[in-house]
């Protein structure tokens, strides 16, 4: 056989197909498939380079051009069932030119080269060569299809019988995995979830929908037939969406939905639409905006310096653009000048106050920091000798509460509010990590006034109705209960202290109609709820999806403006006490690194009146515990994939979800039977 095929003349629309020839077109689709190679070599170029959003958006739309010219000539050329595939000579080339790029992807041979490999990485190579191999597994897959009887190792392949084999094993794999998700015991069920859902059942799903389509095809005066199967599957899709929307109330789900109906479309066509939209959607992501140089790197003689200290919420995350080597992917809080995730913005709320006193800043806020960071971000600062700081403003203790973790359980489906028990008993060890951080900050600037700056509220619960959030009315009232409960924390602290607090930073958002749900704000809220972005760093770092979502659920440019105006307005009417404020006696609560966490938790709670109580029952998980199966963060994982699991098998979801799949593969199965019986014969 001839891999070099396309379609024929078109013939009678009811009448028996005729035995045609195709005709053969192989140059103008290995340009198509050369050009489409070439924009999306330069897609992924272009998503380490750093462009202007305008280059960004421009280069995807000539991507997306040239994509859907390629898929568009692969379905004509699929008209008849023939058409063109790589030449299985050529694909066992490029299959062993992905392996090589593979092999010196993970062995990092750039590095190994030095200065002669200048502009690549390793991981780069990798990930061209997994781009190869699916697009050589795709024209395989291709190439079988358009065969009748294909044939291996001079034995005939029964496809039918491999195709429902391969679908049954890999609906039997994601079942189990999904099983296992409700289980908690993710670990293995990712894997399983993935090797059934992307590579078993695509590839069963194209086999045994090949064979339907040429059934479907064949049939004598077969029109009427094929709008009845069409229009049945068109009924059955709607029905189980519409049963989703309005009986389950779950967008999520009809979202969910709607992309399996199309990745089911994608499969039963003869093209390779979701490679193309797999690799886009990677591009896309990958792509990272131009970071900016930070000009002022020392003060002028006698200048004033506010120094920042904290965590993300100080250091700018959220914003679209971030200062060279602070969002390079890497490890955190490794010191100046080494990779790093610290995401300091330019449009940080600190940076835009210091704009307006022509004061400098020093800020050595990390995103991720937690109380036990504060001691390495003052070590760094002392290491720079500069002059003592005529300010401090700190804002930590979201990341020691578990913020980060409870946001992950409330964008997961279910109600996070159920496990709202664990988070508020798990704030009673905060006073005791946030004492360890105003111990150091204490003993490092005697004299001078420290800021505790609080968190402002994102959500604005008084809306019955929120289009900004996924959130019910009872999970946005919760995380409202949990920032009071923070806030009011770390207010006892500092005061204990005797350290200032912003308390008016709490309603920035508030007062500037910029909070999500705030109907005032027009749909530009000063929070990002979902946002997504990559960071900077290796190709690997690039197209991790865990690396898109850290922007989510923190204040963008708007918002850290309205909290500089916030801290403005409470700086104004400290004027007059601020510079003779004093810091309270150094040893607070010992030494302050994370040794000293277990005693100073059990330091007495000053409460009013001069009484004292301890904390006498364990917290339901620990706070700090990253790794072991009683921490806060893994308890929420577990938690929240419990719930994805019983939001895809739970209940009756199960029946929509299979009524869903069924419906999209009969419309597909129609359409491309009754466009193939129209246009060519049906082979």
């Amino acid at each position: 056989m001839s891999p070099f095929l396309r379609t024929s003349p078109a013939f009678p629309q009811d009448s028996a197909p005729a035995v045609v020839r195709p005709v053969i077109d192989a140059r103008g689709s290995l340009r198509r498939t050369l050009t489409f190679v070439a924009a999306l070599g330069g897609m992924l170029g272009l998503a380490r380079s750093g462009q202007s959003t305008l280059v960004v958006w421009l280069t995807f739309g000539v991507f997306v051009s040239v994509a859907t010219v390629w898929v568009r000539g692969q379905y004509v050329d699929s008209l008849d069932g023939r058409q063109w595939v790589i030449p299985y000579r050529i694909g066992w080339w490029l299959t062993a030119g992905a392996a090589a790029l593979l092999l010196a992807g993970f062995a990092d041979l750039p590095k190994a080269i030095g200065r002669h490999a200048r502009g690549l990485d390793g991981e780069l190579l990798a990930i061209i060569g997994v781009v190869l191999i699916y697009l050589v597994a795709g024209s395989a897959l291709t190439q079988v299809r358009q065969i009748p009887r294909p044939r291996f190792l001079g034995r005939e392949i029964r496809t039918g019988r491999w195709s429902i084999g391969l679908t049954a094993a890999g609906l039997a794999l994601a079942i189990a995995g999904v099983g296992l998700l409700r289980a908690g015991r993710f670990g293995l069920a990712w894997p399983m979830i993935g090797s059934g859902v992307l590579a078993l059942m695509p590839i069963g799903m194209a086999l045994w929908s090949e064979q339907a389509i040429r059934r479907a095809c064949a049939r004598g005066r077969a029109r009427a037939w094929l709008w009845g199967l069409g229009g049945a599957g068109a009924v059955l899709f709607a029905t189980a969406s519409a049963i989703a929307f309005w009986v389950i109330h779950s967008l999520v789900l009809v979202v969910f939905l709607v992309v399996l109906g199309l990745f089911i479309v994608a499969m039963v066509s003869t093209t390779q639409a979701g490679i193309a939209v797999v690799l886009a959607a990677m591009a896309l992501m990958g792509v990272t905006p131009a970071q900016r140089s930070n000009h002022r790197l020392h003060p002028r003689p006698g200048q004033q310096t506010l120094l920042a200290l904290g965590d993300s919420y100080m250091s700018g995350e959220g914003a679209s653009v971030f200062y060279k080597k602070t969002d390079d992917g890497g490890f955190k809080r490794k010191g100046e000048g080494q990779r790093n995730e610290c995401r300091r913005a330019p449009s940080a709320w600190p940076e835009l106050v210091v704009q307006t006193d022509d004061s400098w800043l020093k800020s050595l806020a990390c995103s991720g920091a937690v109380a036990g960071d504060v001691a390495g971000q003052i070590t760094v600062f002392r290491s720079m000798r500069l002059a003592r700081p005529s300010m401090v403003v700190l804002s930590i203790g979201g990341n020691d509460a578990g913020f980060a973790s409870l946001g992950m359980m409330c964008l997961a489906p279910g109600n996070c509010a159920e496990k709202g028990d664990m988070w508020l008993e798990a704030l009673k060890t905060l006073p005791g990590l946030l004492k360890n951080a105003y111990t150091a900050v204490n003993e490092a600037f005697p004299g001078t006034p420290v800021v505790v700056v609080p968190y402002p509220d994102p959500i604005y619960t008084k809306a019955t109705k929120c289009d900004q959030v996924t959130l019910s009315p009872a999970e946005r009232k919760f995380i409202q209960r949990f920032i009071d409960e923070l806030s009011a924390t770390i207010s006892k602290t500092a005061e204990e202290f005797r350290f200032y607090y912003a308390a008016e930073m709490r309603y920035a958002l508030l007062d500037a109609h910029l909070q999500l749900c705030d109907k005032e704000n027009d749909g530009r809220p000063g929070v990002n709820f979902i946002g997504l972005r990559s960071v900077h760093g290796t190709a690997m770092q690039r197209f991790n999806p865990m690396k898109w979502v850290h922007s989510s659920l923190h204040p963008n440019e708007r918002g850290h403006a309205a909290m500089a105006r916030a801290f403005q307005s409470w700086r104004s009417g400290q004027a007059k006490v601020l510079p003779a404020r004093r810091n309270a006696d150094k040893s607070m609560c010992g030494t302050a690194d994370r040794k000293s966490v277990t005693a100073c938790r059990r330091q007495p709670d000053r409460q009013e009146g001069g009484a004292s109580t301890r904390v006498t029952t364990e917290p339901p998980c620990d706070l700090l515990d990253e790794k072991a199966s009683t921490g806060c963060k893994k308890k929420a994982w577990r938690w929240a994939i419990r719930q994805v699991g019983d939001a895809l098998i739970g209940g009756q979801r199960w029946l929509l979800i299979v009524s869903a799949a069924a419906g999209a593969w009969l419309v597909a199965v129609a359409f491309f039977a009754y466009r193939r019986r129209v246009h060519a014969a049906c082979g």
